[in-house]
């Protein structure tokens, strides 16, 4: 308890009203840190600072906390954590928008100027050296159109030693920068966009975005994952190990599928490989073994592809892969495709864990023979559709989006779904960020200019719509 009343006793006395914090309470199974605030809603008192937890708001990356500090005598005083919890220890986030992010939200929100922001991690060292030095830089090259990195880690390492721990972080650093000061990821007011972001914009924006956002790193995490031929599909994005899903039912672990984070839910999304006929059974397994809320068919349905493994039977049809009986029990027509509703069974004994209902919806908007759908709107309807299913669930459980190679259909279905969120709950959003972080996990997303185009023809859209009123509340545009 003294450590955590020093610790507020800092914050009062230096006049803190943003604390960034960037470990987790518990890493690997080892203890990072303290919980040194109280729970939302509960209030703690640290020896006479009286702290109160008055909200709290979780992201997939990182959650926010605004706190009350109150003093007998002294009044009280507001105070923001940042809490970025996308970062391993001595190691590196996985992609360089979410920091960059997470500093915009920082930097964006009001502050007093009164007092300095702490800013901690485990050590108060690797990840909390590479945080200042990401932040002092920007700034730098902001204003003088220069920085100087290697000078800037020196003066940090003269003030406290150690700080960037290590070379990845060294390097993350630069890749931060070269991302920060030349693609310009800063967000934009929703209705500005339309207007600032002009084709040569987003020409440009898009070129810059291939020379420097892709880690070297990837194709060496995903080289072993090659050598599988029979599970990946020729042409298919190949994963590698960090966000692949894992199979616990089946002869092998592997399957081509990659967990990738939504707005607020981390996970919230499987993106996959449309099934060959010899990896049905794994896809079924997978989706019975993550229990997913519904499944998304990206291809065209009149595709003719003998690559292509079938895992729905016809309406009130029943077919057996493996240990498992998928039915389909009813069809329903929309304005954008079919919804078939799904019920997987395991079979065995002991191994029946109950029937698992699910939905696909299969997508008749977009030709196999163009790079995006053919409209806006009904592409949006059915990620509006898909969430509004997974909210009326009782529990969180992951989407699966599946096109032919894992990647660019499949990955432009969850950027209109990212998307949306922020734009409805933010009213600003940077479209580069979310690009980069989906192919942060799937390498050969949005290497077509024209899914590029469609991400900002979509925030448009939303600009028009909210404009009208239509949809503009909870309920309807989410």
């Amino acid at each position: 308890m003294n450590a955590y009343t020093d610790f507020w006793e800092m914050i009062w006395e230096e006049k803190t009203d943003k604390i960034i914090m960037l470990t987790n309470l518990d890493e690997s199974g080892k203890m990072k840190c303290e919980q040194y605030w109280p729970d939302q809603g509960k209030t703690k008192n640290y020896h006479g600072y009286k702290v109160v937890c008055i909200a709290e708001k979780i992201f997939s990356e990182f959650t926010l906390r605004e706190f009350s500090v109150n003093v007998q005598g002294s009044g009280s005083r507001q105070v923001t954590q940042y809490h970025y919890t996308a970062w391993p220890d001595r190691s590196v986030p996985d992609n360089v928008a979410s920091l960059i992010e997470f500093r915009n939200k920082v930097e964006q929100s009001k502050s007093n100027d009164v007092g300095p922001m702490v800013v901690h991690c485990s050590a108060g060292i690797g990840r909390t050296g590479t945080y200042i030095a990401l932040d002092t830089l920007i700034q730098e090259g902001k204003n003088d159109n220069y920085v100087d990195i290697f000078g800037r880690v020196m003066a940090l390492r003269g003030q406290r030693g150690h700080m960037v721990q290590n070379l990845e972080q060294y390097i993350f650093l630069h890749r931060c920068l070269l991302y920060a000061l030349t693609c310009d990821p800063d967000p934009l007011p929703v209705t500005h966009i339309p207007r600032i972001m002009t084709d040569d914009k987003i020409s440009h924006q898009f070129q810059t975005f291939n020379n420097v956002v892709i880690p070297k790193e990837f194709d060496n995490k995903s080289s072993a994952n090659k050598k599988i031929k029979k599970e990946n599909r020729h042409g298919a994005d190949i994963p590698g190990d960090d966000y692949r899903v894992r199979l616990t039912s089946t002869k092998h672990d592997y399957i081509n599928a990659i967990y990738v984070n939504g707005y607020e839910n981390p996970f919230k999304f499987i993106v996959t490989q449309t099934p060959m006929p010899n990896t049905v059974e794994d896809f079924i397994s997978m989706l019975y073994q993550e229990k997913c809320a519904c499944v998304i068919n990206l291809d065209d349905e009149n595709l003719k592809d003998k690559s292509i493994g079938h895992y729905l039977p016809q309406d009130g049809k029943v077919f057996k892969v493996g240990h498992f009986q998928v039915a389909c029990k009813r069809v329903d027509t929309t304005d954008y495709g079919t919804i078939r509703h799904m019920t997987i069974s395991r079979t065995g004994l002991h191994l029946s864990r109950g029937e698992l209902h699910l939905k696909q919806y299969q997508y008749n908007g977009w030709n196999k023979t163009e790079n995006v759908p053919l409209r806006v709107e009904p592409f949006f309807k059915l990620a509006k559709d898909v969430e509004d299913e997974v909210k009326g669930q009782r529990e969180e459980r992951p989407i699966v989006v599946h096109c032919l190679t894992g990647a660019e259909r499949s990955c432009l279905f969850c950027a209109v779904s990212i998307i949306s969120e922020k734009c409805f709950f933010e009213k600003e959003i940077s479209v580069l960020n979310t690009i980069c972080q989906l192919r942060s996990r799937r390498k050969s997303a949005f290497t077509d200019i024209a899914q590029f185009r469609f991400c900002y023809q979509h925030v448009k859209y939303l600009a028009e719509i909210s404009d009208k009123k239509k949809y503009y509340n909870m309920n309807e545009l989410l």
